[in-house]
């Protein structure tokens, strides 16, 4: 995520606000995540690519639909405009 993150450029391209972005250690290895630090979770920030592959490896993980699936997300990752993708 964190190699990503770097291609895909700035997230500023898109609306952010509310967002605390953060660069912050791996800690799992070398190198740095993005993530948002307004929460006493930290969650790394989704670029666009990645986001229907998470969303799906999260539903499939026990098929928890929808409303739990939006949760799982919601708690662990974050993305400019997630409540609304989340509403749909």
């Amino acid at each position: 995520m964190a190699a990503e993150q770097r291609c895909v450029g700035s997230p500023c391209d898109e609306n952010v606000c509310g967002l605390q972005l953060q660069e912050l250690p791996l800690t799992t290895g070398n190198g740095i995540i993005l993530c948002d630090v307004s929460t006493p979770s930290y969650r790394p920030f989704l670029p666009p690519s990645l986001r229907r592959t998470v969303f799906s490896s999260l539903h499939n993980l026990y098929h928890p639909g929808s409303r739990a699936t939006d949760k799982l997300d919601s708690n662990r990752f974050v993305r400019p405009g997630m409540r609304k993708d989340l509403k749909a």
